[in-house]
């Protein structure tokens, strides 16, 4: 099982809410480009069908031929582009807060001047000089209608406000758009067996924009709504999330073995 983290996160973020014994395989996490500890791809090919490319040469490196993924928010749109591109190696999709429906990004006043030539480097360096800050609200914003985890208090801010970790999301936000119009033509194509964990009160990736849409795209999608619930819905209800994932690998057949890969990447934020 890949696990992918989403906007302006790290792998041991996502992996943290799933927190029981894999029933098959292993939980591998990986830090996606400009994230974490992984190396940024170039600005111009950053969006989720270059991600894909990337993706790919992941699993060869790690000798898996194919993988559960579980992504989150935009994360979701970089797993869609590798079940596009290489059906034959995603044997399901578990799909968190999908944002993966062509939309116009939105104004962010702060990121939009963090990337200018000449104020954006003095800005990040500020970002990262405060990040409790900028964090705290954002939080607040991503978990919202739901209380913050006690956790997340050991969040690393720091890691994630790193300069190109903030030139990554602003990379991936140019090239979403037009690359999610190019795969909206071709998700009926998408022959994975798929389940979609939304939360209604989701006000990032709205789930009648986004989870029906895709849940009305995909051909085996089975679409799980869970009432009271934003944009984290793997942090506030883990255990929901963890039997969705548990019966789609039910379905999937995956065994142990060099199919489920033979390395970990747990990152550094566990419950």
């Amino acid at each position: 099982m890949i696990f992918l983290h989403g906007l302006g996160s790290f792998s041991g973020e996502i992996l943290s809410a799933f927190t029981t014994q894999p029933p098959a395989g292993r939980y591998i996490a990986v830090d996606r480009p400009g994230y974490g500890f992984s190396d940024p791809l170039p600005a111009a090919a950053s969006g989720p069908d270059a991600q894909a490319g990337w993706l790919e040469r992941v699993l060869d490196a790690m000798e898996i031929r194919t993988a559960v993924i579980v992504a989150h928010s935009i994360g979701a749109a970089t797993a869609l582009h590798f079940a596009s591109q290489r059906p034959e190696r995603v044997a399901g999709l578990l799909l968190l807060a999908p944002y993966g429906r062509p939309t116009r990004p939105a104004f962010v006043p702060l990121l939009r001047a963090a990337m200018l030539p000449l104020i954006g480097g003095p800005l990040r360096r500020l970002i990262r000089a405060a990040p409790s800050r900028f964090a705290r609200a954002k939080l607040a914003t991503v978990f919202y209608p739901n209380a913050v985890p006690a956790r997340f208090r050991r969040f690393p801010f720091r890691h994630v406000t790193r300069s190109r970790a903030l030139l990554a999301i602003g990379y991936e936000l140019r090239g979403y758009n037009q690359a999610m119009m190019r795969l909206s033509l071709r998700l009926r194509q998408i022959q994975a067996p798929t389940v979609i964990l939304a939360g209604n009160k989701d006000r990032i990736a709205q789930s009648e924009r986004h989870a029906f849409w895709l849940a009305s795209r995909l051909p085996k999608a089975d679409l799980i709504l869970l009432p009271r619930v934003g944009h984290m819905p793997h942090h506030a209800a883990p255990k929901v999330a963890d039997r969705a994932l548990r019966r789609l690998i039910g379905t999937t057949g995956i065994t142990c073995g060099i199919t489920c890969g033979s390395k970990q990447g747990l990152g550094g934020f566990r419950p």
